[in-house]
């Protein structure tokens, strides 16, 4: 259990609203390794987790995060959030040209919690739930959907905390 949720730094943000499993959110902005999925969640998972373990310029460890978010319903991107401890960093740099370091704007975020695998078809199906939400609540979604995991594959389905998040934009 060492490498789950609980052992394991999660971004930090502010609930503006709870409403059972949807919540609305202020996230604060985001430094991220970023790497292209090409449908291999593994692979990219991989060239992530070497960066963090030291295939870096400074061949400097970095704590893992959580979630590990997962861009668009077709998966075209998946991140690890910096730890704050390296926010000032900037002389770190990937070694693998696939793994690039980016920035995420913080904002107002919708979120829906769920469990169970880590599916395309979860995904999709907790996004419309999602939608449906924010449509009963004159709130208008603002991009792409957001999957975080929160949980390594080896925690049981019905114990895993994972999340669809899109930005929004509230009702005047």
């Amino acid at each position: 259990f060492k490498n789950s949720r609980f052992f394991t730094h999660t971004v930090k943000y502010s609930v503006r609203r709870k409403d059972g499993p949807f919540e609305i959110r202020e996230y604060p902005a985001l430094k991220v390794a970023k790497t292209a999925m090409k449908g291999e969640a593994d692979t990219a998972f991989n060239r992530l987790f070497q960066f963090i373990q030291g295939a870096n310029s400074v061949s400097e460890k970095i704590a893992m995060t959580t979630p590990v978010l997962m861009e668009g319903l077709g998966r075209e991107t998946m991140c690890f959030i910096m730890p704050e401890s390296n926010e000032s960093q900037q002389a770190l740099r990937p070694t693998e040209d696939s793994v690039l370091i980016d920035k995420r704007p913080g904002g107002t975020f919708a979120a829906y919690r769920y469990t169970g695998p880590m599916s395309i078809a979860n995904e999709q199906s907790a996004f419309q739930k999602l939608g449906d939400w924010l449509r009963m609540n004159d709130c208008r979604a603002e991009g792409e959907p957001v999957a975080a995991y929160f949980d390594p594959p080896w925690m049981p389905e019905t114990l895993r905390r994972n999340e669809i998040m899109v930005r929004i934009k509230m009702p005047q």
